[in-house]
């Protein structure tokens, strides 16, 4: 195919912007706009997003300026270091993930962020449930050393380990109360309904299949969307955070005011699950606390062990 000149460029630009309505595209912008505008009234949700992401900065630095030199000297197991190669980009992702999330819902894409966290959600419990030998990285990955890659064989293997891991972290083999793995499983099905075909969306076009309003293309501000997502992100947040000491290489040592901070956050995380069940009296802020804290059961103190 031949490389477009200038000329057919320039002409191609032309053509496009003749039919584009700069009108349109700034209602996008505005309507986006007036949402984060109303949806910045949950200031607390702010300021844990704020202090969960400026403590894992934090972390980051402490592991590239302290910890690092450490792990170089320390001549820690090959294990260990294989495992700690394949969490670090795992939490780079959740982390990145999470901004992005919350950059999209308040931008007026709560339920597009929804299906996001989804992503997140999956990734720390198998990350957890590595982290206690449920299974291993290989395993979850799907690697099959010493075998030509497969593609498919490397997927079967990849999906036969999550169906064992989310049974034990989520399911009946998990040994969480009744309560939890009905609330859970309510959760997942809240995920599969945005995640495979956009229902949850759905609901924001109800005023228009009863005829009541105009079919809405624009960001709306509605708590009822906005919700859902901010719910499971900040239970998702819970979840990632009790991951991040397991950045620290067992020969390096914990700074007690790391140690201080780690603890405000996941105690601060822990409150605004269980205000569901707290204030609005729905089980499934019990439900999420007694998951967290039965599989994710790590403390600032948790390391990698090999």
């Amino acid at each position: 195919m031949a490389t477009p000149s200038d000329v057919d460029v320039s002409r191609f630009i032309a053509r496009l912007e003749a039919i584009t309505s700069v009108a349109n595209v700034n209602s996008i912008t505005q309507a986006e706009q007036e949402f984060v505008a109303q949806a910045k009234k949950f200031r607390g949700l702010l300021t844990v997003s704020n202090a969960f992401r400026s403590f894992f900065i934090e972390t980051v630095d402490l592991l590239n300026e302290t910890w690092g030199p450490t792990i170089q000297a320390a001549q820690l197991p090959l294990e260990w270091h294989t495992l700690h190669t394949w969490l670090l980009p795992r939490l780079a992702y959740n982390f990145r993930w999470l901004c992005g999330a919350e950059q999209q819902a308040f931008a007026g894409y709560p339920y597009p962020a929804f299906a996001q966290v989804r992503n997140i959600f999956d990734s720390a419990v198998i990350t957890s449930a590595v982290l206690q030998k449920v299974a291993s990285f290989q395993d979850a990955e799907g690697l099959l050393p010493g075998v030509p890659v497969d593609p498919g064989a490397v997927r079967k293997k990849r999906v036969a380990t999550e169906r064992i891991i989310f049974d034990l972290m989520m399911g009946k083999g998990s040994g969480l109360s009744v309560l939890a793995l009905r609330e859970l499983a309510a959760v997942d099905r809240m995920f599969d309904w945005e995640t495979h075909g956009q229902r949850l969306s759905g609901t924001e076009s109800m005023g228009w299949l009863q005829r009541k309003e105009p079919l809405h293309f624009l960001p709306k501000y509605d708590d009822s969307s906005f919700a859902p997502f901010m719910n499971r992100y900040l239970e998702t947040m819970w979840m990632v955070h009790r991951l991040l000491p397991f950045m620290r290489p067992p020969s390096s040592g914990l700074p007690s005011d790391w140690r201080d901070k780690w603890l405000v956050l996941d105690e601060s995380l822990q409150t605004c699950a269980f205000s569901l069940t707290a204030q609005f009296g729905k089980p499934v802020g019990q439900a999420i606390v007694e998951f967290v804290k039965a599989k994710f059961p790590f403390d600032a103190s948790s390391i990698i062990t090999p």
